[in-house]
């Protein structure tokens, strides 16, 4: 009742989309994922825990209170000094635990409490308590590593994709214990994953195989001679991997949502990742001073107002495009920075009730500033 579907697995599908695994994780709508323990990964690379306090990018920590605690790159300034001939001042008793807030603000010198019996002509300024000490991690640098970007890991044609299957399914069954995975999720994925290597394999290749010759007993059975009786051919499909047992429609959307899964266990590597086939190859550089252009196309969208054009590139591993543009055969101007693809210049016509010609070129953008070559100039017409 009330929309909900079990499965053998023991994967619960419930109304407003939502997919509640054995394991306890649920997957909610707007890409959440609510696992056991109470913690909820949100869009945007955000993490909400139980007490309330949400991970968000770019290393920063929202409290429940709403304050957001930032990670900084500096280390904070040191204490300030005594009036001793230059020598380091003794730290005041009651301030032991100052490096915390000494690390989390590195605008200025740290700051005692009124009720630290620290005296006027310490040299050490006043000001608020200090954050908790269990924040102090939170403010620790750490080096930030780029990596680089990676194609899709699921082969884009056909006659790859058996190969990819069988792998997948060897070697999940050989590292699913290791990974803390449900044991009777990894055989419903292994299943899934054989079915489609052998369906995608060697019964589609017999099926292709199968059909013209099929058309050409039809053509015996219309125009043909002979004196034996004909006899329609019969497909005769090859023989699958043994130990398969029938699958429910969807295997490969199946696949996608427990790689998802599987990546989100905390046994998981990027070497595992590699050796089931679940982590795309890396997308190479453009070597320096590459002469290659980008590759535009140029659409029109209509609105009320008027037409649009849609500028749709390629990126080509670069960070984005330079776009400029230029109307009834007019002076060069900038356009715009784009980093997405497609571009939308929604600029209005220089004669609202005039068509015009419109022109553009694009050269890649790198590091702040544009390089390499320009692309041809592509041109359509706006109307009102």
């Amino acid at each position: 009742p009330f929309r909900r579907t079990i499965l053998r697995n023991g994967k619960t599908f419930q109304p407003f989309r939502r997919t509640i695994l054995r394991n306890g994780k649920t997957f909610q709508p707007f890409r959440r994922t609510s696992l056991r323990n109470g913690k909820t990964i949100l869009r945007f690379r955000r993490t909400s825990l139980r007490n309330g306090k949400t991970f968000q990018p770019f290393r920063n920590t929202r409290l429940r209170n709403g304050r957001t605690i930032r990670r900084r790159s500096g280390q904070g300034r040191k204490a300030p000094q005594g009036s001793g001939g230059g020598t380091e001042s003794p730290a005041p008793q009651g301030l032991e635990g100052r490096k915390t807030a000494q690390q989390l603000s590195p605008e200025g010198p740290i700051m005692a409490l009124w009720s630290s019996g620290v005296t006027w002509s310490s040299g050490v300024l006043w000001g608020p308590a200090p954050p908790a000490p269990g924040l102090q991690q939170l403010a620790e640098t750490t080096n930030h590593v780029t990596k680089m970007k990676r194609n899709y890991y699921y082969p884009r044609k056909v006659s790859e994709q058996p190969a990819w299957h069988f792998n997948y399914a060897d070697q999940l069954t050989a590292l699913g214990t290791s990974l803390g995975l449900v044991p009777a999720d990894v055989t419903a994925s292994v299943n899934d994953s054989r079915h489609l290597g052998y369906a995608l394999g060697a019964w589609l290749m017999a099926v292709r195989e199968f059909g013209p010759g099929s058309t050409g007993q039809v053509e015996v059975l219309k125009f043909g001679t002979g004196i034996t009786a004909f006899e329609l051919p019969e497909f005769m499909p090859p023989t699958p991997p043994a130990g398969l047992t029938t699958v429910l429609p969807g295997a490969l959307a199946r696949i996608f949502r427990y790689v998802q899964v599987i990546k989100g266990m905390a046994a998981y590597t990027e070497g595992m990742g590699l050796l089931l086939g679940i982590v795309g190859s890396e997308i190479p550089a453009p070597p320096p001073g590459s002469s290659v252009p980008p590759r535009i196309t140029l659409s029109l969208n209509q609105i009320p107002a008027q037409q649009q054009v849609l500028l749709k590139f390629f990126k080509d591993g670069h960070a984005g495009i330079w776009i400029e543009s230029r109307r009834g055969g007019g002076n060069w101007e900038f356009v715009a920075i784009a980093t997405q693809s497609p571009y939308t210049d929604a600029r209005p016509l220089a004669n609202p009730t005039q068509a015009e010609m419109r022109e553009y070129r694009a050269m890649f953008w790198d590091n702040g500033a544009p390089n390499g070559d320009w692309c041809d100039v592509a041109r359509i017409t706006v109307s009102p």
